[in-house]
């Protein structure tokens, strides 16, 4: 009798623990799925951040250089007509072509998407 109570307490544990396992294997696979998930939104982000620094870099790099196109044009205003007949003057074109350069409509040659 106490061998059949014993038996029975095996066959119950081993259920108890094959339970488990097919709870721990279906969990395992979820937290599977979910990794691919996170790395492929990585990715994404990741692609989605370097995008949005290329463009903020590009915006700075104009900005800086519209500022010193209307740094030079105001100093040019300042400077005596003498001197300022030797010196090359910037006009308001120059500012507004950089200015479509940050609107990415015209650019440098060999810039991504921007004409040679």
């Amino acid at each position: 009798m106490q061998l059949q109570h014993q038996q029975a307490a095996t066959e119950r544990e081993l259920e108890t623990l094959q339970e488990q396992h097919k709870q721990l294997a279906a969990a395992h696979e979820a937290l599977q799925r979910d990794h691919a998930c996170l790395g492929a939104l990585h990715e994404h982000l990741s692609g989605e951040h370097e995008a949005l620094r290329d463009k903020y870099s590009r915006k700075k790099m104009l900005l800086h250089r519209t500022l010193e196109l209307q740094s030079k044009a105001l100093s040019d205003r300042c400077v005596p007509a003498a001197v300022k007949r030797s010196k090359s003057t910037i006009t308001l074109s120059d500012v507004e072509l950089v200015w479509l350069e940050a609107e990415g409509e015209v650019g440098p040659p060999g810039e991504k998407g921007v004409p040679s």
